[in-house]
């Protein structure tokens, strides 16, 4: 019997991580049972996603609200295993660290009540976090508790994408306990090569420990293009994904091209804005706003429309999944060269853009790529479809990490 505890942030609840969607049918396939906690989801929280029959999911987190921060703050100050122990004289860095801590140690608590709870014993055991910050914490102390009370000896493995990553994405440009966790875990996976040689640079001592592992998406087919020059984005509309900027070079380039239209996917802090925007150029009727959709809405919406170009302008990713899903179904991208786009996207299959790009550059490469002769851009659509083949199937990805497990 094998027994695997994943530690995520929100899935199978709510519509977070829905990379997980495809993960998770090849990870049941592999381990008899599957437990899954979910340490930001609301307790007492109704399971959104399917999952298969092995899959058991506890939703374990508390409301976004101040107390938790302040909570999460207090239980840093209380000690704990010395491999998280604080030595940090920076202030921002040392808070840091007693919140990581701190948050760790109380979702700890309640995943080992949940455990007890509900009766839940394990035999060859491996855990695993999603995510490589104080959920990878989590694990660990997990993995203590559990190895003191039952004598048994756990496999210890986390993911690594960008937020979790990268210093200069953390509050405070600084990531806690990160080379600790390198000592600690069996194996680090980024998703992409970018992240390897960042923590190659940054712990020269556990290259071994750190291989590329990258998610991947499902093989819809390719997607029929008929001529339609429509842009799409799908993103979160928060500040660093730039979706305001976007909406002003496309604003320009109705001007310069009045038949083309743009599907904007997700929702957030900027959507109003980015309605104002499109209201005083008045392009509103060139834009369709879809809002939060699920992934397999997405997915459908590639199949039944022609879409010419997928868009993204973020100034900070780590291997973005939007951009596989749009490649699969052979769409060019145009995407700035941050984190590990640059894996997935360039010149023969779509446009790689600097990332300090203003709203008038972007509005003229846009130009640029719809004007490109017919030839030229289904070459573009043939190599991405290629690209996905090599770089982003699902099928080929998730069998390569689950034979690491």
């Amino acid at each position: 019997m094998k027994d695997l505890l994943l530690i995520t942030n929100h899935y199978p609840y709510l519509i977070a991580e829905p990379f997980l969607e495809n993960e998770i049918n090849y990870l049941s396939c592999v381990f008899d049972n599957i437990y899954i906690f979910s340490i930001n989801a609301p307790y007492g929280e109704r399971r959104t996603r399917m999952c298969p029959h092995n899959v058991y999911s506890f939703p374990v987190g508390e409301n976004n609200t101040l107390l938790k921060y302040v909570k999460s703050v207090f239980f840093g100050l209380i000690g704990g295993r010395n491999i998280f122990k604080i030595n940090e004289t920076n202030l921002i860095h040392f808070i840091s660290a007693l919140y990581s801590r701190g948050r760790a140690k109380l979702a700890k608590k309640k995943i080992f009540k949940i455990l007890k709870d509900n009766h839940i014993s394990f035999h060859k055991l491996t855990i695993y976090s999603f995510w490589f910050s104080y959920q990878a914490i989590t694990a660990v102390m997990l993995a203590d508790s559990l190895n003191n009370k039952r004598g048994n000896s756990a496999h210890l493995v986390a993911r690594a994408h960008g937020y979790d990553l990268y210093w200069e994405r953390a509050w405070g440009n600084y990531i806690p306990f990160q080379d600790r966790l390198l000592k600690t875990l069996d194996f680090c996976f980024p998703c992409s090569s970018a992240g390897k040689n960042y923590l190659d640079r940054k712990y020269p001592w556990a290259k071994n420990k750190i291989v590329v592992s990258r998610l991947g998406t499902k093989d819809y087919g390719k997607g029929n293009y008929t001529g339609e020059k429509v842009l799409l984005t799908c993103c979160t509309l928060e500040p660093l994904k730039r979706m305001s900027l976007f909406a002003k070079a496309f604003s320009k380039l109705v001007h310069y091209i009045p038949d083309v239209k743009w599907v904007c996917v997700g929702d957030g802090e900027e959507f109003e804005l980015i309605k104002e925007i499109l209201e005083k150029e008045h392009t509103t009727n060139n834009v369709l706003m879809l809002g939060r959709v699920s992934n397999q809405e997405v997915a459908e919406y590639y199949k039944k429309n022609s879409i010419m170009y997928f868009c993204n302008v973020s100034t900070t990713e780590g291997l973005p999944v939007s951009i596989m899903e749009a490649q699969s179904f052979g769409i060019p991208v145009i995407a700035t060269n941050v984190g590990g786009t640059g894996e997935l996207v360039n010149d023969d299959n779509g446009r790689l853009v600097n990332m300090d790009i203003d709203e008038y550059k972007l509005c003229d490469l846009l130009k640029e790529m719809i004007m490109l002769p017919n030839n030229i851009y289904l070459s573009k659509r043939q190599k991405s479809r290629e690209q996905w083949e090599e770089l982003s199937s699902a099928e080929i990805n998730y069998t390569s990490f689950v034979s690491l497990l």
